[in-house]
């Protein structure tokens, strides 16, 4: 015997999501993944589209924060479940705190929905660099003197040569 369910509630669309929305790493990490997923595979590639924002500076300059790959899309493969955004961190010698990124999923192919509650991942970038503090030298020019000079940790005035 054959049983058969049938029903007229229509399939719910696929949702495509991030899975974290909150992550923190520091400046020199190198680098971190971005997970968007789905929450079932689908027979065909899927575009997400998505904006940046946040106090971080993407580029390729040397006091740029990161850089990253795609232009705003990420395609997740058919019969996939998730796809991967990468942020290059650059460890650049600016101090600068604590910086963020926002990722925002903006837009995606027809068919599929976007969870409003999980489209938005805060990446914190925690500083790795400090301003120098005891035993370390540091530059003055002393003031009545036309010469620069080092002056030590001490306040001892050291000729500069």
């Amino acid at each position: 015997m054959f049983l058969a369910s049938c029903s007229d509630d229509p399939i719910p669309n696929p949702v495509v999501s991030f899975s974290e929305t909150n992550v923190t790493v520091n400046e020199g990490d190198g680098s971190v993944d971005i997970d968007v997923v789905l929450d079932r595979a689908v027979s065909k590639d899927i575009v997400v589209k998505y904006s940046l924002s946040g106090t971080a500076q993407e580029g390729t300059t040397a006091t740029s924060d990161y850089l990253i790959d795609g232009d705003g899309e990420l395609t997740i493969e058919k019969d996939q479940t998730s796809g991967t955004i990468t942020l290059e961190l650059n460890d650049d010698f600016v101090i600068e705190g604590t910086e963020t990124v926002t990722i925002t999923i903006v837009d995606v192919d027809e068919g599929i929905d976007i969870d409003l509650e999980a489209n938005v991942v805060e990446i914190a970038i925690n500083e790795n660099d400090h301003i120098p503090t005891d035993g370390l030298v540091s530059y003055y020019n002393f003031k009545g003197n036309s010469t620069d000079q080092v002056g030590a940790s001490d306040g001892t005035a050291i000729d500069f040569v």
